[in-house]
């Protein structure tokens, strides 16, 4: 008769435990990683040729940093989930930081509206 070993089974559980914890915060730590190297972030404030930049993290941005400006629209299919595009909308430099998240830019070319996305 086959009987099942409580030591054996409650150390595979922890291993399997331990296996999947460890997969999740690799991904957590992975996507922290990259968020803070490609510094995207969004507009937060337009005013003339100035806008005011929030980028979520202290110490991304630094003066004379170029950026592209992108906007994200969502194209809705169908049965499906949605699609988002992201279409080029201009470039903005940086020149001067208004405190850890904030950061006042000004508009290089195109036309830029609040709520734009911006990357490097």
């Amino acid at each position: 008769m086959y009987r099942l070993n409580v030591r054996t089974t409650g150390m595979f559980f922890a291993f399997v435990l331990v296996t999947v914890l460890c997969i999740v915060f690799g991904c957590t730590v992975i996507q922290k990683i990259y968020y803070r190297l490609e510094g995207e972030g969004s507009i937060c404030e337009v005013c003339d040729s100035s806008t005011v930049v929030v980028l979520g993290q202290k110490g991304r941005l630094w003066i004379g940093k170029e950026l592209d400006v992108y906007e994200v629209i969502t194209v809705t299919r169908i049965k499906q989930a949605p699609l988002y595009n992201k279409v080029y909308k201009g470039r903005i430099k940086i020149t001067e930081t208004i405190d850890d998240y904030h950061s006042k830019a000004i508009v290089v070319s195109g036309q830029i509206r609040k709520n734009y996305q911006v990357e490097p």
